[in-house]
Protein backbone atom coordinates (compact mmCIF):
# COMPACT_ATOMS: atom_id res chain seq x y z
CA UNK A 1 0.00 0.00 0.00
CA UNK A 2 1.15 3.36 -1.32
CA UNK A 3 2.18 5.90 1.76
CA UNK A 4 0.02 9.13 2.15
CA UNK A 5 2.92 11.18 1.81
CA UNK A 6 3.59 10.10 -1.96
CA UNK A 7 0.03 11.94 -2.75
CA UNK A 8 0.72 15.13 -1.09
CA UNK A 9 1.26 17.38 -4.24
CA UNK A 10 -2.57 15.77 -5.16
CA UNK A 11 -5.35 18.37 -5.41
CA UNK A 12 -8.76 16.88 -5.41
CA UNK A 13 -11.26 18.67 -7.03
CA UNK A 14 -12.63 20.53 -3.97
CA UNK A 15 -9.06 22.38 -3.22
CA UNK A 16 -8.46 23.66 -6.39
CA UNK A 17 -7.92 27.20 -6.88
CA UNK A 18 -5.35 29.71 -5.39
CA UNK A 19 -7.66 31.03 -2.15
CA UNK A 20 -8.13 26.82 -1.74
CA UNK A 21 -4.46 25.14 -1.87
CA UNK A 22 -1.46 27.07 -2.26
CA UNK A 23 -0.01 24.20 -4.50
CA UNK A 24 -2.60 25.99 -7.22
CA UNK A 25 -0.65 29.16 -7.22
CA UNK A 26 1.83 29.20 -9.60
CA UNK A 27 4.31 31.98 -10.24
CA UNK A 28 4.09 32.10 -14.07
CA UNK A 29 3.84 36.09 -14.40
CA UNK A 30 3.80 38.83 -13.44
CA UNK A 31 1.45 42.74 -13.04
CA UNK A 32 3.16 45.51 -15.54
CA UNK A 33 3.00 48.81 -15.39
CA UNK A 34 2.12 49.87 -19.04
CA UNK A 35 5.20 52.43 -19.70
CA UNK A 36 7.46 51.46 -22.35
CA UNK A 37 10.20 51.83 -19.63
CA UNK A 38 8.48 49.39 -17.09
CA UNK A 39 7.32 46.97 -20.54
CA UNK A 40 10.49 46.67 -21.75
CA UNK A 41 12.47 46.16 -18.17
CA UNK A 42 9.79 43.37 -17.85
CA UNK A 43 11.37 41.54 -20.64
CA UNK A 44 14.65 42.71 -20.51
CA UNK A 45 15.49 38.65 -18.98
CA UNK A 46 14.71 37.66 -22.93
CA UNK A 47 16.13 40.79 -24.85
CA UNK A 48 19.63 41.12 -23.41
CA UNK A 49 20.15 37.09 -24.24
CA UNK A 50 17.66 35.89 -26.96
CA UNK A 51 18.99 35.50 -30.83
CA UNK A 52 15.48 35.86 -32.52
CA UNK A 53 13.33 38.19 -31.27
CA UNK A 54 9.16 38.09 -32.57
CA UNK A 55 7.18 40.99 -31.31
CA UNK A 56 3.59 40.18 -31.92
CA UNK A 57 1.22 42.78 -32.13
CA UNK A 58 -2.00 43.15 -34.76
CA UNK A 59 -2.24 46.69 -33.47
CA UNK A 60 0.70 48.20 -34.28
CA UNK A 61 0.63 51.07 -36.03
CA UNK A 62 3.90 53.67 -37.00
CA UNK A 63 1.80 56.51 -36.74
CA UNK A 64 0.69 55.83 -32.93
CA UNK A 65 3.71 57.14 -30.97
CA UNK A 66 2.89 54.61 -28.19
CA UNK A 67 3.80 52.16 -30.25
CA UNK A 68 6.84 53.41 -31.76
CA UNK A 69 8.02 54.84 -28.06
CA UNK A 70 8.17 51.05 -27.02
CA UNK A 71 9.74 49.51 -30.09
CA UNK A 72 12.51 52.32 -29.82
CA UNK A 73 12.53 51.39 -26.27
CA UNK A 74 13.06 47.94 -26.70
CA UNK A 75 15.48 48.49 -29.37
CA UNK A 76 18.07 49.94 -27.24
CA UNK A 77 17.98 47.30 -24.17
CA UNK A 78 17.53 44.34 -27.08
CA UNK A 79 20.99 45.65 -28.73
CA UNK A 80 22.78 46.02 -25.20
CA UNK A 81 22.62 49.74 -25.67
CA UNK A 82 24.30 49.15 -29.20
CA UNK A 83 26.95 46.22 -27.87
CA UNK A 84 25.87 44.01 -30.08
CA UNK A 85 23.71 43.52 -33.65
CA UNK A 86 20.44 42.13 -32.85
CA UNK A 87 17.10 41.76 -35.68
CA UNK A 88 13.73 41.99 -34.39
CA UNK A 89 10.90 40.27 -36.39
CA UNK A 90 7.33 42.77 -36.03
CA UNK A 91 4.13 40.82 -36.84
CA UNK A 92 1.42 43.15 -37.36
CA UNK A 93 -2.06 42.85 -38.79
CA UNK A 94 -2.26 43.63 -42.90
CA UNK A 95 -5.18 45.89 -42.38
CA UNK A 96 -4.68 48.16 -39.74
CA UNK A 97 -1.54 49.12 -40.65
CA UNK A 98 -2.35 51.00 -44.10
CA UNK A 99 -1.11 49.94 -47.52
CA UNK A 100 2.82 48.36 -48.49
CA UNK A 101 3.56 51.71 -49.78
CA UNK A 102 2.47 53.35 -46.16
CA UNK A 103 3.74 51.03 -44.14
CA UNK A 104 7.44 50.94 -46.13
CA UNK A 105 7.76 54.87 -45.74
CA UNK A 106 6.77 54.83 -42.38
CA UNK A 107 9.28 52.10 -41.39
CA UNK A 108 11.83 53.91 -43.18
CA UNK A 109 11.19 57.10 -41.49
CA UNK A 110 11.58 54.80 -38.08
CA UNK A 111 14.77 54.07 -38.76
CA UNK A 112 16.37 57.07 -37.55
CA UNK A 113 15.02 56.20 -34.07
CA UNK A 114 16.93 53.04 -34.07
CA UNK A 115 20.03 52.09 -32.69
CA UNK A 116 23.29 51.08 -35.43
CA UNK A 117 23.01 47.60 -34.93
CA UNK A 118 19.55 46.82 -34.69
CA UNK A 119 17.38 45.52 -37.57
CA UNK A 120 13.77 45.03 -37.91
CA UNK A 121 12.06 43.01 -40.16
CA UNK A 122 8.17 42.85 -40.94
CA UNK A 123 5.64 40.04 -41.61
CA UNK A 124 1.93 41.47 -42.23
CA UNK A 125 -0.86 38.85 -41.40
CA UNK A 126 -4.71 38.35 -41.94
CA UNK A 127 -6.93 35.94 -39.69
CA UNK A 128 -7.37 32.73 -42.11
CA UNK A 129 -10.56 31.41 -42.66
CA UNK A 130 -10.93 27.97 -41.33
CA UNK A 131 -7.60 28.53 -39.28
CA UNK A 132 -6.54 31.03 -36.40
CA UNK A 133 -7.29 34.44 -35.28
CA UNK A 134 -4.98 37.50 -35.15
CA UNK A 135 -5.71 39.01 -32.14
CA UNK A 136 -3.57 38.18 -29.17
CA UNK A 137 -0.10 39.88 -28.13
CA UNK A 138 3.33 38.22 -27.66
CA UNK A 139 6.73 38.22 -27.53
CA UNK A 140 8.55 35.14 -28.88
CA UNK A 141 12.54 34.52 -28.65
CA UNK A 142 13.98 31.56 -29.04
CA UNK A 143 14.68 30.79 -24.98
CA UNK A 144 10.90 31.41 -24.75
CA UNK A 145 7.62 33.34 -24.77
CA UNK A 146 5.34 35.88 -22.98
CA UNK A 147 1.44 36.91 -23.11
CA UNK A 148 1.08 40.30 -23.23
CA UNK A 149 -2.92 40.78 -22.35
CA UNK A 150 -3.32 44.81 -23.30
CA UNK A 151 -0.83 45.62 -25.94
CA UNK A 152 3.01 45.93 -25.95
CA UNK A 153 2.76 49.70 -26.26
CA UNK A 154 3.12 52.78 -23.90
CA UNK A 155 -0.39 53.11 -21.78
CA UNK A 156 -1.86 55.96 -19.84
CA UNK A 157 -0.50 57.04 -15.86
CA UNK A 158 -2.17 54.35 -13.59
CA UNK A 159 -2.67 51.41 -16.56
CA UNK A 160 -1.34 47.97 -15.81
CA UNK A 161 -0.87 44.50 -17.78
CA UNK A 162 -0.30 40.83 -17.14
CA UNK A 163 2.50 39.21 -18.56
CA UNK A 164 2.35 35.72 -18.64
CA UNK A 165 5.23 33.21 -19.67
CA UNK A 166 4.21 30.69 -22.14
CA UNK A 167 4.15 26.80 -21.24
CA UNK A 168 5.93 24.81 -23.81
CA UNK A 169 2.65 23.53 -25.21
CA UNK A 170 1.27 27.15 -26.05
CA UNK A 171 5.35 28.86 -26.88
CA UNK A 172 5.50 25.33 -29.69
CA UNK A 173 2.00 26.30 -30.74
CA UNK A 174 2.50 30.22 -31.48
CA UNK A 175 6.12 29.47 -32.97
CA UNK A 176 5.09 27.45 -35.05
CA UNK A 177 1.88 30.09 -36.18
CA UNK A 178 4.42 32.85 -36.43
CA UNK A 179 8.08 32.07 -36.70
CA UNK A 180 7.10 28.65 -38.92
CA UNK A 181 3.87 30.70 -41.09
CA UNK A 182 1.25 27.56 -39.96
CA UNK A 183 -2.16 29.19 -39.63
CA UNK A 184 -2.53 32.46 -40.48
CA UNK A 185 -2.71 34.41 -43.74
CA UNK A 186 0.07 35.51 -44.78
CA UNK A 187 -0.26 38.85 -46.69
CA UNK A 188 3.43 40.60 -47.51
CA UNK A 189 7.29 41.34 -45.81
CA UNK A 190 7.80 44.97 -46.16
CA UNK A 191 11.60 46.04 -46.40
CA UNK A 192 14.00 45.50 -43.33
CA UNK A 193 15.03 48.69 -42.10
CA UNK A 194 18.10 49.32 -40.37
CA UNK A 195 19.08 51.42 -37.31
CA UNK A 196 21.06 54.34 -38.56
CA UNK A 197 20.99 56.10 -34.65
CA UNK A 198 24.48 56.44 -32.97
CA UNK A 199 23.81 55.67 -29.33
Amino acid sequence: MRSAENFSKLLLAKDLGVLANPLWDLENGDVVERSASKIVKALSSFLVEAKEIHIVDPHFAFEKARCRILLEELSVVATRVGCREVSLMLHVHGERTGTFAFFEQQASEFAKKLPIGCTVKFSRWLDDPGGERFHNRYVLTDLGGVKCGDGIEDGQPGQTDDFNILSIAQYEHRWKIFVQGNGLKFVDAPSTIHGTKQL
